[in-house]
C-alpha cells in the first residue's frame, strides 16, 4: 500500500508569529482546540513548531515568553514525502506535527494522530502487542507526593505525564504538565493576586509563587480519568485508546499496576524498526549532524531515492558521503560527494559550502537534473 503526504495533509492548523507570547499561544489553543502550532516569522516563513510540552524545561516567567523561544526547528515535509519519510522525521524530531511546504509556502500539516491511524493497518505492526511497543521503564508518583516533585521529574526525564499510584502500587490517576501549566504556571492578564488555586485558577507565575507547588499533593489535582490498556492489546486498540485520550498517551496495566506507557511516538518507532521494505542508501558521516539536520537529511535522501526509483524504474543505490572541515576557526565547512547508481549508469554530484542544508539541497538538485537529462537522452535514442 503506497501513500504520501498528499493523502494525510490537513489544512486545519494553527499558525502563529514567533513574536507572539506564550499567553497568546495558550489562548489560541483554547479557542481552536489545537495542541500544536506552526511558528512563522513576520514574512510568513517557517520557523518551526511548538507545543505546551516544550515548556517544562524553561525556568522563566512563561506568560511573557516569546514563541520563538519554545519552538523547535522540526524538518518539513513535501507533498510527495512517503509514509516512511514522515514517520522518520516525526520520530527523530520528536514532534506531533510536521509542516508540509512547497518552497516558502506552508501548504498544511501532517498530524501524528493521522499518521498512526494509517500505520495501525500496516503489516509491520500487525502482530505486535502493547508489551512489544510500550516504554518499559516507568516512573510513577504517589498520591501524597507534591506537584513540585512532579515538575522536577518531568524536567529530569523529559516527561509530559506521570502515572500516580496509591500505597499498594495501583493506578489512581495521572498528572500532566499541560494541566500544571494551565492551572498553576501561567499568569492571567492584569492579575495581581499571588499564590495558587487548588481549583485550577491561575494566580501567579513568579518564582516565589512556584514554591507553592511543593505544598499541593497530587491527590488533589491529578486526572482520574486515565486511558489504560492491557499488555496483550493490539496496535489497532492501542491507537483507538490514544485517540480517545486526545492523542497523548495511554498507560499499560498489569493487574491494575502501571508497567508501561505508550505514546504515538512509540507506534511510529515500532513501524520504523519493523519496516519491511529497505532502501539501498548509504549515508556516511551523517552522525556528526545535530538531530534536526539529521532528520532533514534522512527525509530528503528517502524522497530522492523514491523519486529516482520511480523515474528510472529500476534498482537504485544511493551513496552520500559528508565531510566537515574546520579550516577557519570554529566555523564548519561542509563537503558532500554523492553517487546514485542504476544498472549500467552512475550519476555523481559534489558540493562544498558553509551551510549544510544549502549544500545538501544543491547536491540533490544536481543529481535530479542528471537523472532527468539521462532519461531525456535515452528517450531521444529510442
Amino acid at each position: 500500500m503506497s501513500m504520501n503526504a498528499s493523502e494525510l495533509i490537513s489544512t486545519d492548523f494553527l499558525k502563529l508569529n514567533g513574536a507572539d507570547t506564550v499567553s497568546q499561544f495558550v489562548g489560541k489553543l483554547k479557542t481552536t482546540h489545537q495542541r500544536t502550532a506552526v511558528v512563522v516569522d513576520d514574512k510568513g516563513n517557517y520557523l518551526g513548531v511548538t507545543s505546551k510540552r516544550y515548556m517544562h524545561k524553561l525556568n522563566t516567567r512563561l506568560e511573557d515568553l516569546r514563541l520563538n523561544r519554545i519552538s523547535i526547528n522540526a524538518p518539513t515535509a513535501s507533498i510527495e514525502s512517503s509514509l516512511e519519510d514522515l514517520a522518520r522525521s516525526m520520530y527523530v524530531s520528536d514532534t506531533r506535527m510536521l509542516a508540509v511546504t512547497e518552497g516558502k509556502k506552508i501548504l498544511g500539516v501532517v498530524y501524528a494522530k493521522d499518521l498512526i491511524n494509517f500505520l495501525k493497518n500496516m503489516p509491520e505492526l500487525k502482530d505486535l502487542k502493547a508489551k512489544d511497543i510500550g516504554t518499559k521503564t516507568i516512573v510513577s508518583l504517589k498520591e501524597s507526593d507534591v506537584l513540585g516533585k512532579a515538575v522536577n521529574l518531568m524536567n529530569y526525564h523529559n516527561f509530559n505525564r506521570i502515572p500516580v499510584i496509591d500505597d499498594n502500587g495501583n493506578l489512581t490517576g495521572i498528572i500532566s504538565f499541560r494541566s500544571i501549566l494551565k492551572n498553576f504556571m501561567l499568569l492571567p492578564p492584569r492579575s495581581k493576586e499571588k499564590g495558587f488555586s487548588r481549583k485550577g485558577k491561575k494566580k501567579s507565575g513568579n518564582p516565589s509563587a512556584m514554591s507553592s507547588l511543593n505544598k499541593i499533593p497530587l491527590k488533589e489535582v491529578m486526572i482520574t480519568d486515565v486511558k489504560t490498556i492491557s499488555l496483550d492489546e493490539s496496535v489497532k486498540n492501542i491507537v483507538k485508546a490514544l485517540n480517545s485520550a486526545h492523542g497523548s498517551q495511554t498507560v499499560i496495566l498489569d493487574k491494575n499496576r502501571p508497567v508501561g506507557i505508550i505514546t504515538p511516538r512509540d507506534i511510529i518507532e515500532a513501524f520504523l524498526k519493523n519496516k519491511v521494505e529497505k532502501r539501498n542508501i548509504q549515508a556516511i558521516g551523517f552522525p556528526e549532524l545535530d538531530e534536526m539536520d539529521y532528520a532533514y537529511a534522512d527525509q530528503r535522501l528517502g524522497e530522492l531515492y523514491d523519486k529516482a526509483q520511480k523515474l528510472v524504474n529500476n534498482t537504485v543505490l544511493l551513496t552520500f558521503h559528508l565531510k566537515t572541515h574546520n579550516d577557519s576557526g570554529l566555523r564548519k565547512k561542509y563537503s558532500i560527494n554523492a553517487h546514485l547508481s542504476i544498472p549500467g549508469q552512475e550519476f555523481t554530484a559534489k558540493q562544498v559550502g558553509w551551510k549544510f542544508r544549502l549544500v545538501f539541497q544543491d547536491t540533490i538538485k544536481t543529481l535530479e537534473n542528471e537523472i532527468r537529462n539521462f532519461i531525456k537522452r535515452r528517450r531521444k535514442e529510442k
